[in-house]
């Protein structure tokens, strides 16, 4: 729940201060993938050698240090809707504040409804689920496979996840200020297709091409880049009288994949092995790039 709504003031916050919200939501994207330049390498490398307690008692430090610059300096209230604003100070009597009050009701039920109806949005949250459980089972299974399978070290895991999140960095930025000349779909097609790529590759390469496995991280950059920058905002531009529940849509398939992969390694790793995992990945990046050809552009 945190995340969606730190996204949503921020887009509110641009919009106020800016007037434009794409690139001050890329930007926050960026700090997000900057964490993982530098985290995988250092968890590998704490769990390896000092122990998973070490590990997660330092995860529960970095966890107060954030509640208490969040309470600190996060802002407590950015905007709010005029016509609730006026009402609540031209009200005289509780009955008027009453009727307001089940008016926002209604408006909110009918917002609810138009995103059950949103075709555009029903689409963009399925391929946008598919796209997040190709990400997760590449993050459950990848280690497995490089570690066990294949016999690259133990921390090999740790310096690919890096350095996709160092080349996630400038290709967001970049697709950010792109969005203006090419489209938010578009974009987002350039990403399902640097999935596509990324995890052919991946399947087929040789078990031996250990440094190959590090060059072809600029299309899991690709992928996981735009995916998670833009696709946010996305949902935002599809559904922008209500960006909580835009971005809290766009959080959720990041949540349903992860439920989704986490079954479909379960099962299916137990009947084969985990490289074959990345099949499955093919065709769900495959099927998304084909359905977001129906989701309009914004």
């Amino acid at each position: 729940m945190v995340s969606p709504q730190v996204f949503a003031s921020g887009r509110e916050y641009a919009i106020i201060k800016y007037g434009d919200s794409v690139m001050f939501t890329t930007y926050m994207r960026a700090f997000f993938a900057l964490a993982w330049v530098i985290t995988p390498p250092i968890a590998y490398f704490v769990a390896i050698h000092l122990g998973f307690t070490a590990l997660f008692s330092g995860t529960s430090v970095l966890y107060l240090l954030i509640f208490v610059l969040g309470f600190l300096y996060l802002p407590k209230k950015l905007m709010q809707n005029n016509d609730n604003a006026n009402s609540a100070e031209n009200s005289s009597s509780e009955e008027q504040v009453s009727a307001n009050s089940n008016s926002n009701s209604i408006i909110q039920s009918e917002k609810q409804e138009k995103i059950l109806k949103n075709k555009d949005v029903l689409l963009l949250f399925i391929l946008s689920t598919l796209l997040w459980t190709c990400n997760h089972i590449y993050l459950i299974s990848m280690p497995i496979y490089i570690t066990k399978e294949i016999h690259i070290s133990d921390d090999f895991p740790g310096y690919m996840m890096g350095l996709a999140a160092l080349l996630e960095i400038p290709i967001m930025i970049v697709a950010g200020k792109l969005v203006k000349f090419v489209g938010i779909k578009n974009l987002m097609l350039l990403s399902t297709l640097g999935g596509i790529l990324f995890y052919i590759l991946l399947e087929f390469l040789p078990s031996t091409s250990h440094y190959l496995f590090l060059c072809i991280q600029f299309f899991n950059a690709l992928f996981i880049s735009i995916l998670a920058g833009l696709g946010m905002i996305y949902f935002q531009e599809l559904l922008p009288t209500i960006p909580g529940q835009a971005t809290t849509l766009s959080s959720n398939s990041i949540n349903t994949g992860a439920i989704l992969s986490g079954l479909l390694v379960g099962v299916i790793s137990s009947m084969t092995t985990y490289g074959n995992m990345f099949y499955i990945n093919i065709g769900f990046t495959v099927i998304s790039f084909i359905m977001l050809l129906f989701v309009r552009k914004v």
